[in-house]
């Protein structure tokens, strides 16, 4: 199974490159650079799920942009394990998405103060009805709304970083 996972990930690496190749704008002015090599988990689109009665369908998305609301993860979800196998630390810059592949680099932009953030994207959610991205404590911070708890924002793929992410998990 991981080598199917493997196989198609890289039949979409590839596609994506022919495609789009060097048509990817670079991350915001102001965002903030995210070392590639962070993080130990696995990388995977992921079978379908059914969370509150509700089927979402992993895939992967290398146009992937939405504007909707983030969130910022509980202080109690500290220390858990993420969707990738990761360990969840509220002082790294990642997120949890529904359904983008993981990893994902994502650019995400406060839409009130236009403050952007580089995240890379490694678990599932958010599960709260209307929500988009769930942030950690600290990517929410620097985008303004850790007091407020939520903002309207702009979520973008940043392939080129993604795809980099995917081929250190061949």
């Amino acid at each position: 199974m991981q080598n199917l996972v493997r196989t198609v990930g890289a039949i979409f690496v590839l596609a994506f490159l022919a495609a789009c190749a060097n048509t990817e704008p670079e991350a915001p002015a102001g965002a903030n650079s995210l070392p590639t090599g962070e993080g130990h988990g696995a990388c995977q689109v992921g079978a379908p799920y059914r969370i509150d009665g509700h089927t979402y369908y992993p895939k992967a998305d290398w146009h992937y942009e939405a504007t909707g609301i983030a969130s910022w993860y509980s202080p109690d979800l500290n220390g858990h394990l993420t969707a990738n196998g990761e360990i969840y630390d509220e002082a790294k810059m990642t997120a949890a998405h529904r359904t983008l592949q993981l990893p994902a680099v994502v650019s995400v932009t406060n839409l009130a103060n236009g403050k952007s953030v580089v995240v890379r994207v490694n678990d599932r959610g958010p599960f709260v009805h209307g929500r988009l991205i769930e942030l950690s404590k600290r990517a929410a911070r620097r985008l303004g709304f850790v007091r407020a708890g939520t903002a309207r924002v702009r979520v973008r793929l940043l392939a080129r970083d993604t795809e980099r992410l995917w081929q250190a998990c061949q």
